[in-house]
């Protein structure tokens, strides 16, 4: 079967989860049998930053008429465009999204009709719901359509505009990643045909060893871009800063892209002022998240909210314990009381679960290890046969 992987994004340079998703889709169904392509948007050509299988195909959008980009790295609102959607987010964020969408689906349509005449796919899978609104509601593709929900329903459901909301209800399916974003999804669009398969979580041989061990340094890892609103590391430092004193052996290690320079500035000021300098460090981007994981003692994740927490749930799959707000979804319902601390909003209380397990080996080796025995449910094959099986379905 023909299948195109939409993800109208850059691709290309992004390190992010929904693009190893992505990426671990295109070459799982390869696996299965199918021929598969992948859709994004970016000014400049490159390779991803995740592993592909040879037989995929990549095509830009934006490479089939570059002269309408002006040199643009990826599509852009004008000012003007954007001063109308900022007015119009004071009063819903639906409508400010409808508003940038229409502008871009009228602006693609064209392009996006060439390259379905040239890929002439028997089904599409859409990564975010405005990817279904300028396929289904500009385009006017006959060809089926599943929408993803990488993003948590929460969040993603009642803000989408009216026209992904209306691509949704027109999608042969809406897959989401958590039991509890069906809810959402019914309650705002309560025509969409959903149904939750969640991320696929590598599952490592390799065996934790390190939180039995006597050593200099115990680390607690965070494996995420520098976000302050979504993953919120400044929680993270102030948290440790609390108990940097008493636990002089432990430092934190900051895995991820520089997402926001401007965050990245607050959070080494952060460390400076609570004197913290070789106790937090900054690690940048790695390639080995296994081995970063298999180095660490506990997983952090202050994160407010989550599609999954593919990052989380990786660190569980290799023997970590996590620590987590309870108000966040996804750790709400992936995090078992056995694996790791859910805590209540608040620095305080992040800083009293870290210091919970900071103070327990034996807790920590006992979560770490029912942590990686609750990632099953979630190995490569089950979650890649459900997806072949929806897509096959799709067709029919």
């Amino acid at each position: 079967m023909k299948l195109l992987l939409v993800y109208l994004a850059p691709f290309i340079t992004s390190t992010g989860g929904a693009e190893k998703v992505c990426c671990d889709m295109a070459n799982a169904m390869i696996e299965r049998g199918h021929d598969v392509s992948i859709l994004y948007c970016y000014g400049k050509a490159g390779t991803p930053f995740f592993p592909l299988d040879k037989k995929i195909q990549l095509c830009n959008l934006m490479a089939l008429h570059p002269e309408k980009w002006k040199g643009q790295l990826e599509p852009k609102l004008p000012k003007t465009q954007k001063i109308i959607r900022e007015v119009l987010r004071v009063a819903s964020i639906s409508w400010a999204h409808g508003w940038e969408e229409d502008y871009f689906g009228k602006l693609i349509r064209s392009d996006l009709t060439e390259m379905l005449q040239t890929e002439k796919p028997d089904i599409i899978v859409c990564n975010w719901p405005k990817e279904a609104n300028y396929l289904i509601n500009y385009v006017k593709t006959s060809v089926p359509i599943i929408t993803r929900f990488h993003f948590g329903a929460q969040i993603l459901a009642p803000n989408s505009s009216p026209g992904s909301k209306r691509a949704c209800s027109k999608s042969q399916y809406v897959s989401v990643l958590l039991q509890g974003d069906l809810t959402y999804l019914k309650k705002y669009i309560p025509d969409a045909r959903g149904i939750v398969i969640p991320n696929a979580v590598p599952q490592y041989k390799e065996i934790q060893t390190v939180l039995c061990k006597e050593k200099a340094w115990y680390t607690i890892i965070n494996i995420a871009r520098l976000d302050k609103h979504s993953k919120r590391q400044h929680l993270l430092i102030e948290a440790f800063a609390q108990l940097s004193k008493k636990y002089p052996q432990w430092r934190v290690e900051l895995w991820g892209v520089d997402w926001n320079k401007k965050y990245k500035k607050e959070l080494e000021d952060l460390v400076a002022k609570y004197h913290l300098k070789n106790r937090v460090l900054f690690k940048g981007v790695t390639h080995n998240v296994l081995e970063k994981n298999l180095a660490a003692d506990i997983f952090a994740w202050p994160s407010a909210y989550e599609g999954f927490g593919l990052a989380m749930a990786e660190a569980m799959s290799a023997g970590l314990p996590v620590v987590a707000f309870r108000s966040c979804q996804s750790a709400r319902e992936i995090v078992r009381e056995d694996c790791g601390i859910l805590v209540s909003d608040g620095v305080n209380a992040f800083s009293k679960g870290l210091e919970e397990l900071m103070a327990n080996r034996e807790k920590r080796v006992q979560m770490g290890a029912s942590a990686k025995e609750s990632m099953r449910q979630y190995a490569p094959d089950k979650i890649w046969d459900a997806w072949d099986r929806l897509i096959k379905k799709g067709r029919e």
